[in-house]
């Protein structure tokens, strides 16, 4: 072998050595499945009380850093895996499939909300948290979390009287709160401010049992993300606007106020409504020279009831 070959064959053996030295380090950086510094984070809810949802987003939040956030904008939620560099962590998900609703200022942990859409209510909101996630390099730390629902159901029950035949109910339901801090489930100021002028519409069928009655009845579900406290202002107001109209195509409107029921309510709920708690509401329409009349008739919260 001359001198020239010699050369040649001494760099086809270091680019070899290159070779294989590169692969071995691709290998180890595999089997790890994240690097050093960085550790895993496995988030299990327990969905045994509510409905699993078709999709979810979520959120880190690391301490001490404002302007830190790690967000996956599409996980698993029945269960999920994320790494994440070491450090002290807050987690925040919610299902990313709730219809009539939109998700904002997710940048920030105390700031991350939900607010309606429009006047249409809001699907199923669920969300689930974790504090103090203390993440290590190569370790990893499982969290098993509970959701839970933000939207409350009021039900109304009306009762029409004077009206043959069948009857189709619109309304509007005002003193809702327009949004929901997604951390606490509270309202945020914002929130509170626009209540008055928040609305939630809501629709009913209104027909008899008995064919040839003067008394029909209906009933709707009114999903919200929660009342007006009367506790938050003089500005406190629940009002109902209902738009009815009978088989032959005539329309007649009628309001009612809510607010003295609804503080009752509220005061049997501590302040709040609960998912937890049914709340219904009965209306009595009456039907009389072509003119709607309305009234509160009575309510019922779980075991408890009351009277107007």
């Amino acid at each position: 072998m001359n001198e020239t070959e010699a050369m040649k064959a001494k760099k086809m053996m270091i680019l070899t050595a290159i070779s294989v030295a590169g692969s071995l380090g691709g290998c180890t950086e595999v089997s790890l499945g994240y690097p050093s510094d960085e550790g895993l984070v496995r988030i299990i809810p327990d969905w045994s009380e509510l409905s699993v949802p078709g999709s979810a987003s979520c959120i880190f939040f690391r301490s001490g850093e404002f302007s830190t956030s790690y967000a996956y904008g599409d996980v698993s939620p029945v269960s999920f895996s994320v790494p994440l560099p070491s450090g002290t962590y807050r987690m925040l998900a919610y299902n990313s499939d709730a219809s009539g609703v939109t998700f904002s200022s997710l940048r920030d942990a105390d700031s991350a909300r939900v607010s309606l859409g429009s006047t249409a209510q809001p699907g199923e909101v669920y969300v689930w948290s974790g504090k103090g996630l203390s993440v290590l390099a190569g370790d990893t730390v499982e969290v098993n979390t509970v959701p839970r629902s933000l939207v409350k159901t009021l039900t109304l029950h009306f009762q029409l009287t004077g009206l043959e035949g069948s009857g189709s109910l619109e309304g509007l339901l005002s003193g809702v709160y327009p949004s929901l801090l997604l951390f606490t489930g509270e309202p945020p100021a914002s929130a509170v401010s626009a209540a008055p002028q928040t609305v939630v519409a809501f629709s009913a069928e209104l027909s008899s049992e008995t064919k040839g009655s003067s008394q029909l009845s209906g009933s709707s579900s009114v999903r919200l993300f929660g009342l007006l406290d009367p506790d938050n202002g003089s500005s406190y107001d629940n009002r109902l606007k209902l738009a009815l109209r009978d088989s032959s195509g005539s329309s007649r409107s009628a309001e009612v106020g809510l607010s003295g029921v609804l503080t009752e309510i509220l005061a049997a709920c501590s302040g709040e409504l609960t998912v937890e708690v049914p709340v219904e509401i009965s209306i009595d329409l009456q039907w009389t020279d072509s003119a709607l009349v309305a009234s509160v008739k009575a309510w019922s919260l779980g075991e408890g009831s009351g009277k107007v």
